[in-house]
């Protein structure tokens, strides 16, 4: 698609939205155009929706539109808008996102919630295994800021996507380089273990579309076939042996495999054990209690 962004170099904010949807791949959402537009056009320029309705007396240079033109380029090659702006939006905070960490999810804001609400106690000693961007470790820490929390991921980039995280947000984390599928043991006489560990099965590849396949990282997404509970295993066993008696385990999962995840923690020794869905009512979260 030939971009003709010159046409609007004197244009405002009302003409520049409307070029960015017209320009946007027709096979987006319409919807979804109008939204990246917005987010766009706040992004860059620290105009909002209304801003943008009403027409706000706001010109453009045309190093500022050569820029809103490239993101439009690499939008239209599907890649993440999160990705080409560097940050998240998380549980109503921003976080720095790169190819190295998954984009935060709406569904994981219910995992965090659900912990929060549900341990208001001080003093929780949690981890949180894959930590990726840090998103869940740090909005925990956050909400409980007396909580001794650990992050634990086996990619060096990520960890140290989630350092700069948590230096941004001001909290207080352990990070560690672990792979919880070797040797390597958790930190012990937990209160919490909590992760979003790999789990769409490499069949379910042919579902997804191109800005998740394409652009986010493999490592933390797939599976094989075989052994799809092959995270959930490591985790809820590890799990077990790092958690003090009563201590709780929670974890983000595959809406397929919610009854295979419950008789993993249930071989692991887990009770109390408690599916719980997302918005669109697909189960996503499984929590356990270990015995004692």
């Amino acid at each position: 698609m030939e971009l003709d962004m010159i046409s609007y170099i004197d244009g405002y904010p009302k003409a520049l939205h409307q070029w960015i949807v017209g320009h946007l791949n027709p096979s987006i959402d319409p919807y979804e155009r109008q939204s990246l537009s917005y987010l766009i056009i706040r992004y860059f320029f620290g105009i909002n929706n209304t801003g943008v309705i009403v027409n706000d007396q706001r010109k453009f240079s045309k190093a500022e539109l050569e820029e809103v033109e490239s993101v439009v380029v690499r939008l239209n090659k599907h890649e993440p808008i999160q990705y080409i702006l560097g940050e998240a939006d998380f549980y109503g905070r921003k976080f720095m996102v790169n190819p190295a960490v998954l984009i935060p999810r709406p569904e994981t804001e219910l995992l965090v919630d659900k912990i929060i609400k549900e341990n208001l106690q001080q003093g929780l000693n949690v981890v949180d295994i894959g930590t990726g961007s840090g998103c869940i470790a740090i909005s925990l820490k956050l909400a409980l800021p007396e909580a001794t929390i650990t992050g634990v991921d086996v990619d060096e980039k990520a960890l140290q996507c989630a350092k700069e995280n948590a230096i941004k947000h001001r909290a207080e984390i352990s990070w560690q380089q672990l792979d919880i599928l070797g040797s390597q043991h958790l930190p012990s006489f937990l209160d919490i273990v909590v992760s979003n560990p790999p789990y769409v099965r490499e069949s379910e590849k042919a579902m997804m579309q191109k800005n998740v396949l394409d652009f986010e990282p493999h490592l933390a997404l797939f599976v094989n076939d075989e052994q799809p509970l092959i995270y959930y295993q490591a985790i809820a066993e590890k799990g077990y042996r790092s958690l003090k008696n009563r201590g709780r385990i929670y974890l983000e999962i595959n809406e397929a495999l919610a009854e295979e995840v419950v008789s993993t923690l249930e071989r692991a020794g887990y009770e109390n054990i408690e599916v719980v869905k997302d918005l669109q009512q697909k189960d996503r979260i499984v929590k356990g209690t270990k015995r004692g």
